[in-house]
């Protein structure tokens, strides 16, 4: 007797914990196939367009930081103009850095047509290097890059 009662829980539990532990993994792999689609969206609509202009424009690295040409303010415009379409795809602290460059960019050019180098400089390259990071970040999540790589990259540079 003892042992029918035993069969009979476990015809009722083991169907329980199959079906819980197929719907929890099933559920786990829902949750990181949509992460890595967000992060796809992101790296496919803002992040690896923008490094691509970086070439483009002319924004190069070197030791002290980047390298670019805001006078004319074309460098600016384009990123502006692209960023504006897909900010919401970027971080908090990516979205806060180009509302305060478009805001410095659209009262520049409100007031004289030409971009003030000096005031615009700092901001724009944390935009910039923020962005590069963000990137980074999504090459890795994606399988382009590993961090042994960035290692090895930030040991060239010193």
């Amino acid at each position: 007797m003892e042992k029918s009662i035993v069969i009979e829980i476990l015809t009722f539990v083991i169907p329980v914990i199959t079906f819980a532990m197929g719907y929890y993994l099933t559920n786990i792999g829902y949750k990181r196939e949509r992460k890595l689609s967000i992060i796809r969206e992101k790296f496919e609509k803002l992040y690896h367009p923008f490094y691509l202009m970086g070439f483009e424009l002319g924004i190069e690295a070197e030791e002290g930081g980047l390298i670019l040409d805001l006078e004319d303010g074309y460098v600016v415009k384009q990123l502006i103009d692209h960023l504006t379409k897909n900010i919401y795809l970027a971080s908090i602290e990516s979205q806060t850095l180009f509302m305060e460059v478009k805001s410095l960019y659209l009262s520049m050019m409100n007031s004289s047509d030409c971009i003030d180098e000096e005031k615009m400089k700092t901001p724009f390259l944390d935009l910039v290097t923020t962005l590069m990071n963000e990137y980074a970040e999504c090459l890795i999540v994606l399988g382009y890059l590993n961090k042994k790589d960035i290692e090895k990259a930030e040991k060239l540079e010193k």
